[in-house]
């Protein structure tokens, strides 16, 4: 997905200062707050039912086959504390 779409899909979170991030390595994006006590209340929060739309959307831009469904897409909501903490701060150890 192209630079552009990631950041339209970032704005479309509506996080404001509490989006850390958005990472990805193959697959669909984990969405990185700073706190694991904000990835938790989003994370039970209705919000993610809304993630999971605007990256479905994105993504069915590219689903050149119509291969993509909506229950397919899953959008994983994580904290810069809990990278750091188990992950060195390194998105390649969270992915791998």
């Amino acid at each position: 997905m192209a630079p552009a779409q990631i950041r339209l899909f970032e704005k479309r979170l509506r996080l404001g200062d509490t989006l850390w991030c958005t990472a990805r390595f193959w697959g669909p994006p984990t969405v990185f707050v700073f706190t694991d006590a904000q990835a938790a209340a989003l994370s039970q929060s209705a919000s993610t039912a809304h993630f999971v739309d605007h990256w479905f959307t994105a993504a069915k831009l590219h689903d050149e086959f119509g291969y993509l469904t909506r229950d397919e897409v899953f959008v994983a909501v994580d904290s810069k504390e809990n990278l750091d903490r188990n992950y060195e701060g390194s998105l390649y150890y969270y992915f791998k």
